[in-house]
């Protein structure tokens, strides 16, 4: 997966560059997270995963059959946590296709 090459600047300067993505395709394999936006949010986010139970998030993998897990770093390495199904669907802001991911009511959270 491409990092991106600019992971600072506004909200609004991210909800332009999302619009002229391609649609995400994919494949079955791991991909690095990569918190981008202004600074309060690159600062923000890695504390409030924490919260959330998903302390060192570094990632998601994709498996077939539209199923995957979040990659959590810890002191031990990289292990799974919390289950979640993708598929393609029509965003709900301009219809475009998007990867949707859901979170199923009894994912065990970490």
């Amino acid at each position: 997966m491409e990092k991106l090459k600019k992971t600072h600047g506004s909200l609004a300067h991210f909800r332009e560059l999302f619009k002229t993505l391609p649609t995400a395709q994919p494949r079955e394999a791991d991909y690095a997270a990569q918190v981008a936006g202004p600074l309060w949010l690159r600062s923000v986010a890695p504390p409030g995963l924490a919260l959330f139970g998903l302390p060192g998030w570094t990632g998601k993998r994709f498996l077939a059959g539209g199923e995957g897990i979040n990659l959590l770093k810890g002191r031990k390495g990289i292990r799974p946590a919390l289950a979640f199904q993708w598929s393609q669907q029509a965003s709900t802001l301009d219809g475009k296709p998007v990867l949707q991911i859901r979170y199923m009511p009894d994912a065990r959270w970490p």
